[in-house]
């Protein structure tokens, strides 16, 4: 691995390889007790929230990881050089995205979370100080009223931050001195750093005017995952008739407009075997099945779609009535198993 530092601070960790690939870690101030719980859910939301394009984040107690924009073999140099050029950009004007709806977002996380308080020994990461080659740990200590605490404070602090709190920790944090790129590829050091002075890298601030890191305040006790559970929720892509591709771009508009709510504050989104899966809190079906009904008609209604994705619509609306017609009472169970409908061209 050959390591050099650009003028501003950052520090650039190339190594050859046949595909290409890129991870940012973003280095945080290290404290210590309630200051650390509070860092780490600003960091955590700014994660969610921060533009750019990264393609997976995760965030640990010091440290934030981003996935570079893709930075595939197919698209050589070029496509290398344009990743490189959208991340710049975004370090030289850091802004934040959906933070209301990612608040939700992350209580949402959380609780999915507290449904498996055996595996909170493996929040090392979370708990503790670690570095991008030490990313998580066990913890032997962490005991289920510990990390129920942690959840609970991580959730009342999220919801509590302030967009422009928010904004001025995030230019704090991410300037030049505090970033590292790991960067790998089919070219040599001095072909990289050839694409690196391209970039714009460079031009990123050393340390953002106006940053300012977030200040540690008490905030009251809200949240009680303790008393909380989730609703999950599955709809078959897996129809009939219709192209996968039609099928799972409808169930990806629902996602989507769920998560973008921020009353509903979707978490879990998952799709396997063209079974599409969300996890939303109790108490928020109606508002889940209304936001599902809005979405299925824009798409229903809308010229500019495939013929295909209308029909979907279509199905899957009637199936959402006639599972309706057929519970005589509210429940909290909103599980679409098996939608398979047969639809005829």
């Amino acid at each position: 691995m050959d390591t050099f530092r650009l003028n501003n601070g950052m520090t650039i960790e190339f190594s050859p390889a046949e595909q290409w690939s890129g991870e940012m870690f973003v280095k945080m101030p290290e404290k210590n007790g309630e200051e650390a719980m509070y860092q780490f859910a600003a960091n955590h939301l700014i994660e969610h929230c921060f533009a750019g394009g990264f393609e997976d984040s995760e965030t640990r107690n010091r440290y934030v990881r981003h996935q570079l924009p893709s930075m595939t073999e197919e698209k050589g140099s070029i496509g290398a050089l344009k990743s490189l050029m959208k991340t710049a950009y975004a370090l030289r004007h850091p802004m934040l995205e959906n933070v209301s709806a990612e608040k939700e977002a992350i209580v949402e996380e959380w609780s999915m979370c507290s449904t498996a308080p055996e595996k909170f020994k493996f929040w090392g990461g979370f708990m503790h100080a670690v570095t991008p080659d030490k990313w998580d740990m066990i913890d032997e200590t962490i005991t289920p009223e510990k990390g129920m605490r942690f959840l609970n404070h991580q959730a009342d602090y999220t919801r509590n931050f302030t967009f422009d709190e928010l904004q001025k920790h995030a230019l704090a944090t991410y300037g030049g001195k505090q970033i590292t790129l790991r960067l790998a590829g089919p070219v040599t050091s001095e072909e990289m750093q050839e694409l690196i002075g391209r970039s714009g890298l460079e031009k990123v601030p050393s340390e953002h005017e106006n940053g300012q890191e977030i200040d540690y305040k008490h905030v009251p006790e809200a949240n009680r995952y303790q008393d909380i559970s989730r609703v999950n929720m599955q709809i078959d892509a897996n129809m009939q008739g219709i192209s996968k591709d039609d099928t799972t771009a409808v169930i990806r508009r629902i996602g989507k407009a769920l998560h973008n709510n921020p009353k509903i504050g979707l978490y879990t989104y998952e799709k396997n075997n063209g079974v599409m899966s969300f996890s939303f809190m109790k108490g928020k079906e109606d508002l889940v099945n209304m936001q599902i009904q809005d979405t299925l008609k824009v798409i229903e209604n809308d010229n500019k779609t495939s013929i295909g994705m209308r029909m979907v619509a279509q199905a899957v609306k009637q199936k959402l009535v006639n599972q309706e017609n057929r519970q005589q009472s509210r429940t909290h169970d909103l599980t679409l198993a098996k939608l398979n409908a047969s639809i005829s061209r």
